[in-house]
């Protein structure tokens, strides 16, 4: 146990110095106290939720859960789902223009956000998630429905079309997870034998600010608001916990061989958007979907990461839009593309929204 501490400590120490301390002023500034930012002490789900809930804000009960929701806007229904770490939050940007012509729905995913953890009896995998979504639109009575995730919600975006190819009527994946990789130094570094256990009591929020600035393409991006939330969110009681389980996971789920994916399925058309500057997911991931799915359109983000959704949203959720509408025309490269061994693909023209305005400054 010793031992183990002593490795937790000089990787704490190693990953501060590389970040150059940024990750470290953020995440103090985003701790209720002292013990909150060493990463010992935890927030109340009362108080999570007294400061994260709104008026539009819904709860469904699921296997013993209060499952955090949305459901704003007429028209055709869309599901957006976010990805690890994350929350309904995410899509706010988005919610905000899909609401005037769609019925926008959004949930926190089991283990994250103000949802909490699953049961102890329940395991954190494929299957439990998918029950949990196919629950989740059964009893909001959705029969046909646009379908977008990011990253570990687009695995499940594209698992859930696959098996449910009559209720997605298009499928909008963003960055996501699925194929296997080589993993970001902060999955690889929780499975650290002994790591592991302890991640799941102590998660200093700094290595929370850190990821979150890795997750971005451009950091300068990052709104304070966004920061504090993702740090205060992952000291909810007992999402550290999850974060740990759901880590796992994907590590598990990105070893060669691990699965066989049957996204040859899916049969809803589908809009792949990727940020080129994702260090989590790389866009040499792009083939792997453009060969499985048939009816696939892609665009790549310069200068963005793994969250377009929410590091560029303006350009991206126009673009949904344009797709949702059948309007979306991509010219693809088609140049010695298979020599490059490079995805067919439209550079999307971003980086129109100023880092000043996005970063909330």
């Amino acid at each position: 146990m010793i031992k183990n501490i002593r490795i937790a400590l000089l990787l704490s120490l190693t990953l501060i110095l590389a970040s150059g301390c940024s990750s470290f002023g953020s995440a103090m500034k985003a701790s209720p106290s002292g013990i909150h930012a060493m990463g010992f002490a935890t927030i109340s789900a009362e108080d999570i939720e007294d400061k994260y809930t709104d008026e539009d804000s819904k709860w469904f009960a699921y296997k013993g859960l209060r499952v955090h929701y949305k459901d704003k806007g007429e028209g055709e229904p869309i599901v957006l789902i976010h990805g690890i770490m994350s929350s309904l939050h995410t899509w706010d940007d988005w919610s905000k223009e899909l609401e005037k012509n769609y019925r926008v729905i959004r949930m926190d995913l089991p283990g994250f956000g103000l949802t909490g953890p699953l049961p102890e009896e329940l395991e954190y995998e494929k299957g439990e998630f998918i029950a949990f979504l196919h629950s989740f639109t059964t009893a909001l009575e959705l029969e046909k429905f646009a379908l977008a995730g990011n990253s570990l919600g687009g695995y499940m975006s594209a698992h859930y079309a696959s098996e449910f190819p009559d209720q997605v009527s298009k499928l909008i994946l963003l960055d996501p997870i699925a194929y296997p990789q080589d993993v970001p130094w902060v999955i690889s570094a929780a499975n650290l034998p002994g790591i592991w256990h302890m991640s799941k009591k102590v998660v200093p929020p700094w290595l929370v600010s850190l990821n979150v600035e890795e997750v971005y393409g451009d950091k300068t991006r990052i709104k304070p608001e966004h920061m504090e939330r993702y740090v205060q969110l992952s000291m909810r009681k007992g999402n550290r916990e999850s974060y740990a389980e759901v880590l796992k996971l994907i590590y598990e789920k990105s070893q060669p061989g691990s699965e066989i994916f049957p996204f040859q399925q899916i049969t809803a058309p589908t809009l792949l958007m990727w940020g080129e500057k994702d260090k989590w997911v790389p866009t040499s991931q792009i083939p792997h979907w453009e060969k499985d799915i048939s009816d696939i359109q892609t665009l790549v983000y310069p200068g963005v990461g793994h969250v377009p959704m929410e590091e560029t949203p303006k350009q991206t959720v126009k673009d949904a839009i344009s797709f949702l509408k059948s309007e979306l025309k991509i010219q693809t490269e088609t140049t010695n593309q298979a020599a490059k061994n490079q995805p067919k693909i439209e550079k999307a023209a971003t980086n129109t929204e100023s880092s000043t305005e996005n970063s909330g400054a």
